[in-house]
């Protein structure tokens, strides 16, 4: 008879590091660094939705994109371009982003901002997201 198999070990986890701030689970702060000094304040940033200024960024966020897409989908109309569209949605939501978050950094400069995702469409025969280069573009039908 064989002697019944044994289940493997798990491997032991390092015990938890303590989080300090602006550090987080995916990244912890490094033993030593981001400690505070005597001279420094406790009083940390709240950056969560209790937080009513980011509460109030997200809803300027959300009016700004609304204002976009009630522009996009009245040009959206039949043999409109669809390049064009999209760089209209890029174009207005640049120039409505940049008159409210101008903000400068620590040393007085101006903070480079841009768009994280381009203005997409999402054309009857094409899956997913539709943002044509110069020159291969289509007319919507």
């Amino acid at each position: 008879s064989r002697p019944k198999r044994q289940p493997p070990r798990p491997t032991p986890r390092p015990a938890p590091l303590h989080l300090e701030r602006g550090a987080s689970p995916c990244r912890p702060r490094r033993p030593g660094r981001g400690s505070m000094s005597d001279n420094e304040s406790e009083h940390e940033e709240v950056t969560d939705l209790s937080n009513p200024d980011v509460t109030t960024k997200y809803r300027s966020a959300g009016d700004i994109v609304q204002k976009v897409l009630q522009k996009l989908v009245e040009a959206c109309v039949p043999d409109a371009d669809i390049m064009t569209i999209c760089e209209m949605g890029d174009k207005m939501l640049e120039e409505e982003t940049g008159k409210l978050y101008n903000k400068k950094g620590k040393d007085g400069k101006k903070i480079e901002k841009g768009i994280a995702f381009p203005t997409c469409v999402s054309v009857n025969d094409l899956l997913g997201h539709y943002s044509p280069m110069k020159g291969e573009s289509t007319a919507l039908k």
